[in-house]
């Protein structure tokens, strides 16, 4: 059987923007990795690490508030001790 192809313009730049467009979002996703200095930019590329990384935000978070109320507590008493 003697099958022939036929290569259209249309096809090769189809082909060719679709190449292209795939390599333009891996080399900005590259860039943002590199710019933001993350190991992933959502949820779902590493749940794990992600898992880890909101508690993380949270427990800083959470002492964070703490360290704030003590200095406001330590500062009223400073303030009523003062008056």
């Amino acid at each position: 059987i003697d099958m022939q192809m036929r290569i259209t313009t249309g096809g090769v730049l189809k082909g060719y923007k679709s190449n292209l467009m795939k390599s333009f979002i891996a080399s900005n996703n590259a860039r943002i990795k590199v710019l933001t200095q993350r190991n992933f930019n959502s949820y779902a590329e590493n749940p794990a690490a992600a898992t880890q990384a909101f508690q993380l935000r949270y427990s800083f978070w959470r002492t964070d508030s703490q360290l704030t109320a003590s200095r406001h507590a330590a500062r009223a008493a400073n303030t009523a001790s003062q008056a």
